[in-house]
């Protein structure tokens, strides 16, 4: 495997950005159900415990649809944070192993070279 697979491989699991200006369509508000949010139907249940309701929890609703964000919400935070992390460590195996070929031990670094001025 070339170093230019790799990076054609990287290249496609990169999100693309839409032209500057141009935003995804808003979906329509009444798109969103909280009673197809788990998370959701939890706090409504521990609320209705205590005879209270949240007239506003159906605007959560997009952040826990399982349909657009599949998982918890700790599978999505390692997802994010984690989803580039075997390109990274590809990348960082084969720079460093480059170097390591590429460089020499001919006697220029810091060391047995000086006299014994101190400098």
């Amino acid at each position: 495997m070339s170093i230019f697979s790799i990076f054609k491989k990287i290249e496609k699991e990169v999100i693309e950005l839409p032209p500057r200006g141009v935003h995804p369509p808003i979906p329509d508000w009444r798109s969103f159900k909280v009673e197809e949010c788990p998370e959701l139907v939890k706090v409504q249940k521990e609320l209705a415990a205590y005879g209270l309701k949240d007239p506003w929890l159906r605007n959560e609703a997009w952040r826990f649809n399982p349909k657009q964000y599949p998982g918890t919400v700790g599978q999505r935070l390692i997802h994010l944070y984690f989803r580039g992390f075997k390109w990274g460590l590809v990348l960082a195996v084969t720079h460093a192993s480059i170097k390591y070929m590429v460089s020499s031990d001919d006697g220029h670094g810091h060391g047995d070279e000086h006299d014994d001025h101190g400098h």
